[in-house]
């Protein structure tokens, strides 16, 4: 799930507020940053299901690969 929508926002809100292992929704440009940050080229973002829920991949970049 991600917070892109308003609604989901309150969604997130509503369940860090009554679950407690709830980590809380990333919007999915933040999910992207995160992953970019980590060293990752970020391929793919792609919302699913109006927005609700998203699709972020990423790959190491030949700088951050290994072999």
């Amino acid at each position: 799930m991600v917070s892109d929508r308003l609604i989901m926002r309150a969604v997130d809100q509503m369940l860090r507020r009554t679950q407690r292992s709830h980590v809380g929704c990333q919007r999915s440009n933040g999910l992207a940053s995160l992953l970019t940050g980590a060293g990752l080229a970020v391929s793919i973002t792609r919302p699913l299901f109006h927005g609700f829920f998203a699709i972020v991949a990423a790959q190491h970049t030949e700088s951050t690969a290994t072999g």
